[in-house]
């Protein structure tokens, strides 16, 4: 079994990671990899990592991950979930009893088509 922090070890400059930050939020950041001294990993955004742990220098809540597919489809996700909630606000706020019933209708079939539940195919 490979030590999560195995990567940092083989890291280069030009290589591509991920950077991750927040403390409550989780925020991330495909980064590239500008220097690779004895102990620390410089990112093109001139943050410097321990090349021990992959934790920013003077942070606890920022580190480097490995850009892994398992990684990347994690932010991926993450950052599709991020739209949807901003969509979701966005139409929230709409004034929908200024919309002509025809709008309501079809905001309603749009609504009701992607909420039915699915027949299970087993």
């Amino acid at each position: 079994m490979s030590n999560q922090y195995e990567f940092l070890s083989t890291l280069k400059e030009g290589d591509t990671v991920i950077h991750k930050w927040g403390s409550v939020h989780d925020f991330y950041a495909i980064r590239t990899v500008a220097k690779v001294t004895k102990t620390q990993v410089v990112l093109d955004n001139e943050k410097r990592f321990r090349k021990n742990d992959g934790v920013e220098v003077g942070s606890n809540y920022s580190r480097i991950l490995e850009a892994n597919k398992s990684n990347l489809a994690i932010i991926d996700r993450k950052e599709e979930q991020k739209r949807r909630t901003i969509k979701a606000r966005q139409i929230a706020g709409t004034r929908f009893d200024l919309l002509s019933e025809a709008a309501l209708d079809a905001i309603q079939a749009i609504i009701d088509s992607e909420l039915a539940p699915t027949p299970n195919t087993c």
